[in-house]
């Protein structure tokens, strides 16, 4: 019965999206994540006001009213061209098809670190209708951050109780909501689409460093790592297809908002999502008979209107759990010391510069330069050589554009991500200094789970901007990213075939899956 349930309200959930997509002539694929986001935030503010039970009902009226009146508007034809976008098909298909693969094997809370934050937080939600945080005799309010748990409850098919599998299955579909705007292609690149939502797909696995042989977690767990990476870079790929139109461009809100409150390290992605988004109105969108002065006033304040909302969710956040548990843990403060984050940044940016550096900071410091170069954080290598291959996503992107706009948003992508991969690394830097004890700052504790989930979204954004170069390009240098773009999705998969075969000297073949190696 949960599964024809759940595949009813995906189905329900997908009609109401290609309803609205036909209305307003974007892409179906692109609807998926702002409505699932926006629900998300939509729990979230019934939640500070106490008022979490009410958003299963709140939220499907909405989703109702809005599929009835878009569709009414525009009518059966218009639904049915709608429904034959790639990258919605393949949303909808990869949605029912976990959702019944995560119902028949019904993995579990298993095989986590950190099982007590990110396990039991989405259950206490479902259960007690009510922001984890809200329990005092549990786990302190800095250290859990909303998203998924929300995610999770939308999700809940019984009200009041929490199944394990319906939290995963959940977050999943999630994911695939983030990966189908990099898909969202017209019907006769249906190849290229498929090969996009593919890689998108496997690149958790890509950036998974787990013994060769050992049975994946990825899609089978609730820690914030992968949501922090697919919202950063949907997000990116999401303003991608969308973002030329105002409907579109402020879609990409809702995505931010939920990045904001998934993670501490979530509201500086979502800031980092915000500058990217200018850099590229800036530099990357076709501004004709426009002047420099009003280009820059208008992008400013179009991404203001963004980083309002980061900052909203983020401040409120703060507050509420200041006000639900007012214990010196939750105050706004790094390290033993509780110094406060500006105190941390002026400190660290002056240890950076030289001045006053410690013996500490530069042991730190040539252990994160060493790190990049030989520290292992995907299939292929470090961090190196995870950019390496990233640089090629977008050079390949460059040849198949046609000149103009769409070769400066390839220029802007991977340097704009460059210049912020690089202050998001230094950051980390600062980080082990202050927030972590002098062993594990010296020994980079979760180096590839902090590092990792910028690349990750860095490259799906990507092989979004690759597919759709590819899209507009023509003649021989489409031809090329054709070719380049398969290689790239072949080469993904490649090597995600290869991880799965035990290696010389990788240990004994598990003989069994566990319940929480069900992808």
């Amino acid at each position: 019965m949960q599964i024809v349930f759940g595949l009813l309200f995906l189905l329900f959930f997908s009609a109401c999206c290609l309803c609205v997509a036909a209305c307003t002539r974007f892409d179906a694929a692109l609807l998926p994540l702002p409505a699932l986001c926006g629900s998300a935030v939509v729990l979230y503010l019934l939640s500070l006001l106490g008022l979490l039970q009410f958003g299963h009902f709140i939220i499907m009226a909405v989703w109702l009213a809005g599929g009835v009146y878009f569709g009414v508007r525009a009518g059966w034809r218009a639904i049915r061209r709608a429904l034959f976008s790639p990258g919605f098909l393949l949303f909808v298909g990869g949605s029912c098809f976990l959702w019944v693969l995560f119902a028949l094997q019904q993995p579990m809370f298993t095989q986590w670190d950190e099982f007590t934050a990110w396990g039991l937080a989405p259950k206490m939600v479902a259960e007690r209708a009510a922001l984890y945080v809200a329990d005092p005799i549990n786990l302190t309010a800095s250290f859990t951050y909303p998203a998924t748990s929300l995610v999770s409850y939308l999700f809940q098919r019984v009200p009041g109780q929490f199944y394990e599998w319906q939290c995963l299955a959940g977050l999943d579909i999630l994911f695939l909501a983030c990966i189908a705007p990099a898909a969202a292609m017209p019907r006769k690149n249906w190849a290229g689409a498929v090969l996009v939502f593919a890689a998108g797909f496997l690149l958790p696995f890509f950036f998974s460093v787990v013994p060769a042989g050992t049975p994946s977690t990825i899609y089978a767990n609730a820690m914030a790592d992968t949501p922090l990476a697919l919202l950063f870079g949907g997000t990116l790929c999401l303003y991608a297809a969308a973002g030329g139109r105002k409907t579109g461009f402020f879609a990409c809100a809702m995505p931010l908002a939920v990045l904001t409150m998934t993670k501490d390290i979530g509201f500086a992605y979502a800031l980092i999502v915000t500058f990217l988004i200018g850099l590229d109105q800036l530099f990357g969108t076709p501004h004709p008979d426009t002047k420099p002065a009003r280009i820059f006033g208008v992008s400013l304040a179009k991404c203001s209107i963004l980083a309002a909302v980061v900052l909203a969710v983020f401040i409120s956040w703060n507050r509420y759990t200041a006000a639900v548990t007012p214990t010196e843990t939750t105050g706004a403060s790094v390290g033993s010391a509780g110094l406060s984050y500006g105190a941390v940044l002026t400190g660290g940016i002056k240890q950076l510069l030289g001045i006053g550096r410690e013996e500490r900071f530069a042991q730190i410091m040539q252990s994160m330069g060493q790190a990049f170069l030989y520290r292992r954080v995907c299939l292929v290598g470090a961090p190196i050589m995870a950019v390496s291959c990233i640089l090629l996503l977008f050079t390949a992107a460059f040849v198949a554009a046609p000149a103009g706009a769409a070769r400066r948003r390839t220029v802007v992508g991977f340097v704009g991500g460059a210049f912020c991969f690089a202050a998001l690394y230094l950051f980390h830097l600062i980080l082990y200094f202050y927030n972590f004890s002098e062993a594990e700052g010296s020994a980079l504790k979760d180096y590839e789970r902090y590092i990792a989930p910028y690349l990750q979204g860095w490259m799906l954004y990507g092989f979004c901007v690759l597919g759709f170069a590819v899209g507009q390009g023509s003649g021989a240098a489409q031809r090329l990213g054709r070719a380049a773009l398969g290689l790239a999705a072949a080469a993904v998969l490649g090597i995600f075939a290869w991880r799965g075969v035990p290696q010389p000297g990788s240990g004994p073949t598990p003989t069994a899956c566990t319940p929480c190696a069900a992808m």
